[in-house]
């Protein structure tokens, strides 16, 4: 990589790479994951040889007692309502899936908005949508939240995106969690719309 993306490529959100291609999340979530383990990463790079990236983290020692380390935390926020994520990237998708059903929602998915609009239609137990707003096929997140209200007006909507500044704005102003994002943001934002007594 030339110098001036080598400097660059920890920054979340920045990329290379066309909108709805990439999202510069992924060396992001890596140099974050480090930093928050109380360690460090390091990228090494020259056009034409190659990259070398090295990821410094500390050393575990087994005699912590993991109870300890497990009673500090604060239990995050749950629930038994049905969501709905929506999400083009596969992968961001299942994680995002896996959070919500490890705090005991019922999550239905969707690959785009077409998609998601047959999952509301269908299902009217739903009561909150977790949408990605970059995604191909005609609609975007916010686009397909102005046609969700045509069909369910009091349904909860929470926007995601990793195009910081970048992401269209549709007529509604809507909570967004910017990515990456940990699970403790989305389980206290989810949580915190969902007992909202009008719909946001």
């Amino acid at each position: 990589m030339p110098r001036p993306v080598l400097a660059r490529i920890f920054e979340p959100f920045f990329t290379t790479k066309p909108l709805t291609s990439g999202t510069g999340l992924g060396l992001a979530m890596v140099f974050g994951f480090a930093k928050r383990s109380a360690g460090h990463v390091n990228a090494y790079s020259e056009p034409g040889v190659g990259t070398t990236i090295h990821v410094y983290l500390p050393r575990h020692h087994s005699g912590t007692p993991t109870a300890v380390v497990d009673a500090q935390r604060q239990p995050l926020p749950r629930g038994t309502e049905s969501l709905l994520v929506v999400d083009d990237e596969q992968g961001l998708l299942e994680v995002a899936r896996a959070h919500l059903e490890s705090l005991g929602y019922n999550v239905h998915a969707a690959a785009d908005a077409t998609e998601a609009l047959s999952v509301i239609a269908n299902q009217p137990s739903i009561s909150l949508m977790f949408t990605d707003v970059v995604m191909p096929g005609g609609l975007n997140g916010y686009q397909l939240a102005a046609e969700t209200r045509k069909i369910r007006a009091d349904l909860k909507i929470l926007v995601t995106s990793g195009y910081a500044g970048q992401a269209l704005r549709g007529g509604e102003d809507l909570p967004m969690l910017a990515k990456p994002y940990a699970k403790s943001e989305l389980a206290e934002l989810v949580r915190r719309l969902l007992d909202q007594d009008v719909p946001l």
